[in-house]
């Protein structure tokens, strides 16, 4: 079946469904879940986390919550009770406050079953710290180690698969856990064996959606090429032959605010965030590593790393005939990320998220009016809390407007004298670049070293907004 059979099955609107906004939708939905990825419980603030998300898609009235893997930090069996426990206190006997039927769609991560009790720990001094348990005792409770099976039976008090498929209200959603048997088809845990022949053996209605969720990001697909945690492959290459499938992933604690997070080729794609903490790509001034050259030249980054244990967000997925909404929400702050995802499920040429397309359809960010850049020079840390003489560049943030997007991160270079060409070029995230919009309130910062210029050079600096596909608007200028 190709994406035209598929899409001409699907009744609705075409383009007049993919304009209704979510907020307006005057029918209910057929189908309402949540989807959340990479838990990491270990202790009482990850299960608040865990417990307030829960709580957020019971007021919604979810049907379900999917969950993309790394339930447990460690791969502890005893942080797998907890994982049960905490939802079972929400909903007890897989019901919703209101006494509907809750539908948990959870499948392990790395984290679970991938051996992790061992190398994440470098040593049992943690656990110890944390619970108390001797050495002996978290080796014996070790997800990998004592049999993935066993521990998701004891937690969850259900059979488990290597592959779950569930049906909720009508809608199918198949599960691949992450597991890394499967010898040398499968030595890294990129791939669930016979998932392939597990959908072919499916019997699904061609013009309906169904929802595939593993844990590795599938490779060629959202994020381009900075996203990580990436799989071999053959996922992508398997799904491509279903074209009515939407694929949910975790692993990359990508923030929702980045507009790439969302995909349309030969089917959709879309990354779950994390709950626990948000990782941002590498390459700018305050990512976990700067680019290769400097990094080989043993270069200190100048600013601390992005602040990355703020953010708990997540997905509320609405499904209709005509189209499917994603609504980006932070539950920290108990506020949206961005205007929904609407997928339209009815005309054969709308494909609103493939990237090529909406690089080009996107605008670039814009400065507010009167927005200035200042640069101040002086004695400033580096990463390492060692002083460096700098420049440092500070400028608002780009915020939306009706007709520009928020900036995902911002570029700015430095030009030496009356040098057309860019002396050194710096990319850097805002602070509060994945939290509600709302919260832009404070500028901006890149530094420069001083030293990376010819002494008594006059230095002077622009600085563009990018969108998250890379284009760049109007700069701001300054001189040092």
């Amino acid at each position: 079946m190709d994406r035209r059979t598929f899409i001409a099955g699907a009744t609705g609107f075409g383009l007049l469904g993919a304009a209704r906004a979510f907020a307006g939708t005057q029918t209910p939905p057929r189908l309402r879940f949540g989807v959340i990825s990479d838990l990491h419980l270990k202790d009482a603030k990850s299960c608040a986390r865990y417990a307030r998300a829960l709580r957020w898609f019971d007021a919604q009235r979810a049907d379900a919550v999917l969950c993309c893997g790394d339930l447990t930090d460690w791969g502890l069996s005893h942080q797998l009770k907890m994982v049960a426990d905490t939802w079972r206190a929400v909903f007890p006997g897989d019901r919703r406050s209101d006494g509907a039927p809750i539908a948990r769609l959870f499948l392990y991560g790395d984290h679970d079953n991938g051996g992790y009790a061992h190398h994440h720990f470098g040593s049992f001094e943690a656990a110890q710290r944390l619970y108390g348990f001797t050495a002996a005792e978290v080796e014996a409770m070790a997800i990998r180690q004592s049999g993935a099976a066993r521990r998701w039976e004891e937690a969850f008090g259900e059979a488990y698969e290597p592959i779950f498929v569930r049906e909720v209200k009508g809608y199918r959603f198949v599960l691949a856990n992450f597991t890394m048997d499967g010898g040398a088809a499968n030595p890294r845990g990129d791939n669930t064996p016979g998932a392939e022949a597990r959908l072919a053996a499916l019997a699904r209605d061609p013009s309906k959606p169904f929802f595939y969720a593993q844990h590795r990001v599938y490779r060629g697909t959202m994020g381009g090429a900075e996203m990580t945690g990436l799989d071999d492959g053959r996922a992508t290459a398997m799904l491509a032959q279903h074209p009515n499938c939407v694929a949910f992933c975790g692993h990359a604690h990508r923030t929702l605010t980045d507009e790439k997070m969302i995909w349309q080729g030969a089917f959709t794609a879309v990354e779950a965030p994390s709950l626990a903490y948000v990782t941002q790509a590498n390459g700018r001034e305050n990512a976990r590593t700067i680019d290769e050259a400097r990094a080989r030249q043993g270069v200190t980054p100048l600013l601390p790393t992005y602040p990355m244990t703020v953010p708990e967000q997540g997905l509320l997925v609405s499904v209709w005939d005509d189209q499917i909404s994603f609504e980006r929400w932070d539950f920290r702050c108990d506020a949206r990320l961005g205007a929904a995802w609407t997928l339209p499920l009815g005309a054969a040429a709308a494909q609103p998220y493939a990237p090529e397309s909406r690089a080009a359809a996107m605008p670039a960010p814009r400065f507010p009016a009167g927005a200035r850049a200042v640069v101040t020079r002086g004695a400033n840390e580096n990463r390492e809390r060692e002083p460096i003489d700098q420049y440092r560049v500070s400028f608002p943030a780009a915020v939306s407007t009706a007709t520009s997007p928020r900036a995902l991160d911002y570029e700015v270079r430095a030009f030496v004298g009356a040098a057309a060409t860019p002396a050194v070029t710096r990319l850097v995230y805002s602070d509060r670049c994945a939290r509600p919009e709302a919260e832009e309130t404070l500028p901006v910062v890149c530094p420069f070293a001083v030293d990376e210029f010819p002494v008594g050079a006059h230095v002077r600096f622009e600085v563009r907004a990018r969108n998250a596909f890379g284009r760049c608007g109007a700069p701001l200028e300054v001189a040092g």
